[in-house]
Parts: C-alpha cells; structure tokens; sequence
C-alpha cells in the first residue's frame, strides 16, 4: 500500500490517508482524490512502458546472453529511475518507437505508421528519424500509392495528437 505522500502545487495528499478517511465530503478532498487516481494511474502507465521496452527488446534479441545484458542494462540503469520519476524520461517514445520499429520489420505498415506517430508526439527527439522511416517505405513498398496512405496514416495520428 502506498504511504508515501506526494506534493503538487494544490498542497500534500497521501494515499493511504484518501482511503482511510472515508469518502471525500467538501471540494479540497475531492480535487486531491482526483490528483492522488492520476498520480497513480501515471505510474501505472509509466511502468507499463517501461515493462514493454525489456519485453520488446526480450523479443529482438537473438542471443541468450545478449537479452540478458540488455534487460540488466535497461532494467538496473540507475540514470532512468530519477529521469522517470521526473517525467522527463524517453521510455515513452523509445516504447512507441521500437515498437513501431518492430512492425515495420514484419511489414505491417499501418500499425508502425500509427505507434512511430505516437513516438513522435511524444517527444521530439524521434522526429530526425522520420527522413529515414520514409527512405525505408518508399524502398520496401515501391507503390507510391501503399506509401501515400502509410504517410497519411500517420500524419493524420500525430496531428489528431499533437492538435
């Protein structure tokens, strides 16, 4: 159970003391109730995503030895922890990224088109790769029409995102 107490600019909350003092009776509570859920559901999702890295990476790696070594680097890095718990940690577009990495290598366009999106919404150090992501389309599919769409797909995520 998490007891640890968490500070934002509308004042301290604790998890344990939201449930344990019954349901929220005046505004103030409720509003920290409502910040102590999206705490957590941000944690959640954070490590959801950082699980899907070590399982992505699990899956790309061939050799036995080599999975080990990347799921103790990626999972004992000292530097992500505090870089995660900051929010300003690249797990999110490295999960979109390899991902959509990974489907565009079992060529299925469409879903690599949506998730390198995702990545590229999420942080803007993804966008250099977008020339490259580009180069490999027009090379793989050698239609311009399959290309056009794949492109449209995923100008039409990252702006339904991004706006």
């Amino acid at each position: 159970m998490l007891s640890k107490n968490w500070v934002y600019p509308g004042g301290r909350i604790s998890a344990s003391t939201a449930y344990a003092e019954g349901l929220p009776n005046n505004k103030q509570q409720k509003k920290n109730l409502k910040m102590a859920l999206i705490i957590l559901l941000a944690l959640w999702l954070i490590a959801a995503l950082y699980f899907s890295i070590l399982v992505i990476g699990w899956i790309i790696t061939k050799n036995k030895e080599e999975k080990l070594l990347f799921i103790t680097i990626m999972a004992f890095n000292p530097a992500m922890l505090s870089y995660t718990l900051e929010g300003r940690s690249d797990m999110f577009m490295f999960a979109f990224l390899f991902s959509s990495w990974v489907f565009l290598y079992k060529k299925r366009y469409i879903l690599s088109s949506i998730l390198l999106a995702l990545a590229f919404a999420t942080k803007q150090s993804a966008w250099p790769l977008l020339p490259l992501y580009i180069f490999y389309l027009v090379y793989s599919l050698r239609d311009l029409v399959k290309t056009t769409k794949t492109l449209a797909v995923f100008s039409i995520t990252f702006l339904a995102i991004v706006l």
